[in-house]
């Protein structure tokens, strides 16, 4: 891998944020551009390993996520080679800001295996964001089949929903989402599972603050892929809100499919189908 070449272009890619991606993931996500803390390391490969435990346990099939392999600490001379790399493309700030995140952790690695191509979201949307809108569109059109892989991630949801766990909370916003256009993989799984949490000993209010943005996410998720279906920019909340209603719609019936899930669910399924919330 050119790592330069890599670093270059976060340094001039923008972000949801506005901020260039290098500078997005120092400063609102306190993580080192290209590279993985110890810490996060071993906390997405322990998540990764609960959620395939709670399926295999389940009877589910294997969700389309990480299989961890394993995990380690970079040595020193690797860490300052990344240092000197980073210095040379970030601003003085920023790299004042990764030299302390690093060294208050230390810089690890996680190998682990993805059973189809790991193509995310966001590589096709900065692929063709060069695009006027609807040329983005025909894009779409061409490659994507956007009802496939909404039914695809509705479905992983909804496992993860009956088995107890949520993919988003307000600890995980800073940091990223597995169901984000970072995360979410076009073969209709999903990566970087650290956002996921298991609802247990949690209170009824973070429970359903989860549920709302665990389904906020996705749908503003799927609204940015597929360019807003065409539809007129202006439009964006109308349509976002029309796919959460989908995307609900088939949550509910995967877990009536399924069986028992947290009462906490099907309370949030009933009133935002009917609500739009």
């Amino acid at each position: 891998m050119n790592f330069s070449k890599f670093i270059s272009r976060l340094a001039n890619e923008p972000s949801r944020t506005g901020l260039p991606l290098a500078e997005h993931f120092v400063l609102s996500e306190a993580k080192p551009p290209l590279a993985v803390l110890m810490a996060e390391a071993v906390h997405e490969a322990r998540v990764a390993l609960e959620v395939h435990s709670a399926f295999c346990r389940s009877g589910f099939t294997s969700p389309l996520a990480p299989y961890p392999i394993c995990i380690g600490r970079h040595a020193p001379e690797v860490v300052e080679n990344y240092m000197r790399a980073v210095k040379l493309t970030l601003t003085d700030r920023t790299f004042q800001k990764v030299r302390e995140i690093v060294d208050s952790g230390g810089l690890g690695y996680y190998v682990y295996y993805f059973p189809t191509p790991c193509a995310r979201a966001i590589d096709f949307i900065t692929s063709y964001a060069y695009l006027p809108p609807e040329q983005y569109f025909e894009k779409v059109c061409t490659n994507l089949d956007i009802a496939r892989l909404v039914q695809a991630w509705a479905s992983l949801l909804s496992k993860l929903l009956v088995l107890d766990f949520v993919p988003s909370s307000r600890e995980s916003q800073r940091s990223g989402n597995c169901f984000d256009e970072n995360n979410a993989v076009l073969t209709g799984g999903i990566v970087d599972l650290g956002s996921i949490a298991h609802v247990a000993h949690r209170s009824d209010e973070w429970i359903r603050e989860c549920l709302a943005m665990s389904f906020d996410v996705l749908s503003s998720m799927v609204v940015r892929l597929s360019g807003g279906l065409g539809a007129d920019p202006t439009d964006t909340a109308h349509l976002k809100n029309q796919i959460q209603r989908s995307l609900i719609e088939i949550v509910r019936e995967e877990i009536r499919g399924i069986g028992h899930v947290n009462p906490l669910v099907t309370e949030y399924l009933n009133r935002a189908g009917f609500t739009g919330d």
